[in-house]
Parts: C-alpha cells; structure tokens; sequence
C-alpha cells in the first residue's frame, strides 16, 4: 500500500510539473489598404510578447511600379540600400533583429525581431517601440484589432 502510495504521488508530481510549463501564444493580425499590406506574427510566452516578424507589402501603385518582376538584381540592391538607409540601418542582421527584402511581383520586406536579444534604439529605428509599453499579448491583440487589423 505505501508502494502504491508513493507512485501515485510521484505520478501526481510528474503530471503536475508537466502541465505547468511556459504557454505560448501565437497570431498573425493583417491590415490592407490602397498603399499595401501589413501583417504582425506575434509570439508569446507566459502571455508577454517575445517575438515579433512584422511583413510590410506596398502597393506597387505607393511604388510608382507595375513589377518588380523586370528589374535587374543591381536596381533591387540599391533598392534594399536605400530602403535599410532610410531607417538608418546599415546590414539586414543584427542581434535579434533579422530584416530581409524580397522581390517578386512586388517588393516584400520582413522586420523578424527577437524582443528579448534585439537593441531597443535599433527597434525604435524601425518603428518597433516598445520601451516602457505593456507587452501583455492579448492587450496587444485587443489594440490591434481596435485599430482595424484582423488577427487569427
């Protein structure tokens, strides 16, 4: 009986421990309009967000463009220059921060950031400013969709 007792209680201790582990919440919330589309793929850990990839795809009209599909890679170079320029930034890759730009039909560019590593004047450069806000993410959901995104 004092066998059984103490599996039951070790079993009981396992499964307790098991499901008290970090939770993790993810969304993507879009937003589109005439100058393009946005969207935020948020995670979160023990409901604080950690990670943030946002995906910015203007509008080719915003462009002045029809494609980006006929331009040569030296014009799409001087292109992604010239748009990591404009935040300041002088490389695509930092310490949690991961910015790529990609060209199809349009141009795509990707911010994958790391809250927890990246340097928050390099966020702020790119219009992630979060020092001193509440990084709860179902705040943030409540906000966002507030603000005319539709997160899922």
């Amino acid at each position: 009986m004092k066998k059984l007792l103490m599996l039951v209680f070790s079993l009981s201790f396992v499964i307790l421990l098991t499901g008290c582990g970090d939770k993790v919440k993810t969304t993507v919330c879009d937003y589109t309009d005439s100058s393009g589309k946005i969207s935020f793929d948020v995670s979160a850990t023990n409901n604080e967000i950690d990670k943030i990839k946002m995906i910015v795809v203007p509008s080719n009209e915003s462009m002045g463009i029809t494609t980006f599909k006929d331009i040569d890679e030296e014009t799409k170079g001087i292109i992604k220059e010239s748009f990591l320029s404009t935040y300041g930034l002088e490389k695509d890759t930092y310490d949690g921060l991961k910015i790529s730009v990609e060209f199809d039909d349009n141009m795509t560019v990707t911010f994958d950031a790391d809250l927890k590593v990246a340097d928050k004047d390099l966020l702020k450069k790119i219009g992630m400013d979060f020092e001193g806000k509440d990084m709860d993410f179902d705040k943030f959901v409540t906000n966002i969709e507030a603000e005319g995104y539709t997160c899922k």
